[in-house]
Order: structure tokens, then sequence, then C-alpha cells
């Protein structure tokens, strides 16, 4: 890799070939803990948030109600709510917003790739 001046900004990096393999499963590595740590400590930005979750739909990461208590709880307090007339309330939206962070708080068991 060379290094090149820019203009009163620092050197910047110019690959001498692609990244290898290893190269891109380290930095995929340490992105997705750097998410993780900004999520798990109630850090994350709402960019942030939004990248994690991007992440995890660009390598097809999901979870399922099926295998993941806490989010089966949280999808049928929403279906719930949504089978009553006017909608979500206010107290309804908090409840499930506390619903997601307990979730999120967790280590998130029933994970799948």
């Amino acid at each position: 890799m060379e290094l090149d001046e820019d203009d009163g900004v620092g050197p910047i990096a110019k690959p001498a070939a692609r990244a290898t393999e290893d190269a891109l499963g380290t930095l995929h590595g340490v992105v997705a803990e750097y998410l993780t740590l900004k999520l798990m400590t109630g850090k994350a930005t709402a960019a942030e948030v939004g990248a994690a979750i991007t992440f995890l739909k660009n390598n097809s990461i999901t979870a399922s109600p099926s295998t993941n208590a806490a989010l089966a709880s949280l999808s049928q307090t929403l279906q719930e709510r949504r089978n009553r007339k006017g909608g979500l309330t206010k107290q309804a939206a908090a409840e499930a917003e506390q619903a997601f962070a307990s979730l999120m708080s967790g280590s998130m068991p029933g994970m799948t790739q």
C-alpha cells in the first residue's frame, strides 16, 4: 500500500491491489463488533442503528419469533394493538419502544444467518 500526502488532510492510502478475502473478512468482523457494541451500550446514533439494520439485511440475518421469545412477545403485543380500534396509541408506542430496547439489551437469542 502506498501513502500520498493530500492537501493538509494527511496521508491517503492507495491500495496496490484488490483487498484479500482475509482483509475483507477482518473488516466485516470489525464493523459487526462496532455496531453491536454501539447498540448494546445504547449509544448508537440513528444513523448507526440504520447502518446496523442495513448490515443485517445485506448479510441475510433474520430473527424469527419462533426461536426468539422476546421478539415473539413484541410481535404479539403489536398485533394486539393493531387489532384494537384507533390504531397505535402513544402509550402503546412507548411500550413497544421499551420492549424493543429490552430486546436489544439482551444477547439477542434466536438470531440466525
